[in-house]
């Protein structure tokens, strides 16, 4: 699959990424290579509070700044910058290894701008003074500047995340921006007294009571952790609400796949959702709404019962979760999904003991999903899936009003109300059209001899022949019996006999079944709007006319109106 994200992104991607990296090595010389014992001590807390984590759709929380703050005291903004990227790049690219490889180095080169960034934009107000020693660095001792620092850290920090992470389809983000900023404030605002603190104690006590703080700071983010669950159970509720009071209302049919991802966008987080719902054609299912990066390729994909791991969850009508497709058995080497997306979660749709449908959610990231997610998911879709079984009913319906089920072509009465919809009723609507009826040869004596299985063989084979070959924005119907009839908008008479030449001997080509002899011949008759005829009635009387005159002067042949 190719990414949608477009040049542009890619090319902001990397600007950042070798922006943070050439900072990085042109400031090294500012580090102190003489503490490195404390640095890494710094940067094994860094890989603590990234490890513990807490994950919500639009980003994570974590006591990382806490170290950021203190670092920023305690050593100034080229140490600190250091210890934050690689702490980063440890956490989230060697041992955990969680995030694409661009990911990792994005967001650890957006650690070193937002500390530079920050650093120099705190150095322009007067109410921060430089300090200069030896290496000059930021003297944050006054209480307006470090708030300073955090407002512009908070600011460059997002902007970047933002502008990397804006959605190609903004309505159907999981949870406002406002939300994720309010989250990352309100972690800030704990985190940055801890690392102040912790700075304090480092200059009056020594690194080790400086750590000790560390501890209290990850109950901190526990009780954090708590709290955005409880946010995000509450989004799941008020996910199941909307879908209540849309279902209580005037829903169209096809808009519910369309419900069933945006409310499950609303309670939990992916980059990429399908929704497949069973086709005409038993144990096919059809995308029929996608969220995500990859909309237009996964548009196109289809599942079949029993086959690779979506069709063993339709047919084994239990919902499943991937944690690591890269790790997972049942789906390494599958195309699609499994090779872009480490975490999935699929959720068959199920309703009166049949499955109607199937819902896949995929995260970039591993062990994204868990059992609550499921929970979850099967709330929303129980309350979807009867609704999503009745407009398939519907649409089950509908197609056996318009379709020959023998042949999957337009039936009759439906293909005599196309045709009246495209000539009108008024003479003269379209400027031209036309209309082209075939009918098999010797179908009599080949039911009677070959009995009705046979005849049954020869309907569908022509019937396949003249959908294939039926030119695009064409329609073709069964017109009765042994006959098929085609409407060609905007062809002439020429345009239309050639094509039911072309048709003929295309059938002709064809065998009978196996062990009987001979090929399948038709004749066709051709009649042309507005030339032959101004209405659709006119129009039909004149081909049948022509396919009888076929069939009486020798079979196998095409006779135009014109000809009679």
């Amino acid at each position: 699959m190719k990414s949608g994200r477009g040049f542009l992104h890619i090319l902001y991607v990397w600007l950042v990424i070798l922006s943070g990296y050439w900072l990085l090595f042109y400031y090294f010389s500012a580090v102190d290579l003489d503490k490195i014992t404390e640095y890494l001590l710094m940067i094994g807390l860094g890989i603590l509070s990234e490890w513990l984590v807490v994950s919500f759709p639009l980003g994570r929380l974590s006591g990382g700044f806490s170290i950021v703050m203190a670092c920023m005291l305690i050593y100034g903004p080229e140490t600190c910058a250091w210890i934050g990227a690689l702490a980063y790049l440890i956490a989230r690219g060697v041992a955990n290894r969680g995030d694409p490889l661009p990911t990792t180095l994005f967001n650890s080169s957006q650690q070193v701008l937002a500390v530079m960034g920050a650093s120099y934009l705190c150095s322009l107000l007067p109410l921060v003074k430089l300090q200069a020693s030896s290496q000059e660095r930021l003297d944050l001792t006054y209480g307006a500047g470090m708030a300073a620092f955090v407002l512009f850290y908070f600011v460059i920090n997002h902007g970047l995340v933002y502008i990397y992470a804006y959605p190609r389809k903004p309505r159907q983000r999981a949870m406002p921006w406002q939300d994720a900023l309010r989250w990352d404030g309100l972690t800030y605002l704990i985190t940055a007294p801890f690392g102040i603190i912790m700075a304090l104690l480092y200059f009056r006590m020594g690194m080790a009571t400086a750590v000790l703080l560390f501890v209290p700071l990850l109950v901190v983010q526990f009780v954090l952790r708590m709290y955005v669950h409880v946010e995000l159970a509450n989004r799941e509720l008020r996910a199941m609400y909307e879908i209540s009071r849309r279902l209580g209302g005037k829903l169209v049919a096809k808009e519910i796949p369309g419900l069933l991802l945006q409310e499950a966008r609303r309670a939990m987080s992916f980059h990429c959702g399908v929704v497949y719902l069973q086709s005409d054609n038993p144990g096919v299912y059809k995308a029929e709404a996608v969220y995500g990066q990859f909309s237009k390729q996964m548009k196109k994909t289809v599942v079949y019962a029993g086959e690779s791991f979506f069709g063993f969850v339709v047919t084994n009508r239990e919902p499943e979760i991937i944690y690591d497709s890269r790790a997972d058995f049942r789906v390494k080497g599958d195309p699609g999904m499994p090779q872009v997306y480490r975490s999935m979660v699929l959720v068959p749709l199920t309703a009166e003991g049949s499955v109607v449908g199937l819902l896949v959610l995929g995260e970039k990231r591993p062990m994204a999903y868990g059992e609550h997610h499921l929970q979850t998911l099967a709330v929303i879709v129980g309350v979807l899936s009867v609704a999503l079984n009745n407009s398939l009913l519907e649409r089950r319906i509908d197609y056996l009003e318009k379709i020959d089920t023998q042949t999957g072509l337009y039936n009759r009465g439906c293909f005599y109300q196309l045709c009246l919809d495209y000539f009108g009723d008024e003479p003269g609507k379209p400027e031209t059209g036309a209309l082209v009826i075939t009918g098999v040869d010797y179908m009599d004596q080949l039911n009677r001899r070959y009995g009705y299985r046979a005849g049954d063989w020869v309907l569908q084979k022509v019937a396949r022949v003249i959908h294939e070959m039926k030119p695009e924005g064409s329609q073709a119907g069964r017109y009765g019996g042994d006959q098929f009839i085609l409407l060609l908008p905007g062809m002439n008479e020429e345009e239309a006999f050639v094509l039911a030449e072309d048709i003929r001997q295309a059938v002709g080509e064809s065998r009978l079944p196996e062990g009987l002899p001979g090929n399948i011949r038709i004749s066709c008759g051709v009649a042309v709007f507005p030339g032959d005829g101004d209405n659709t009635d006119k129009l039909l009387e004149l081909c049948e006319k022509s396919l009888h005159r076929a069939k009486r002067t020798g079979k196998d042949r095409v006779v135009c109106a014109s000809q009679l």
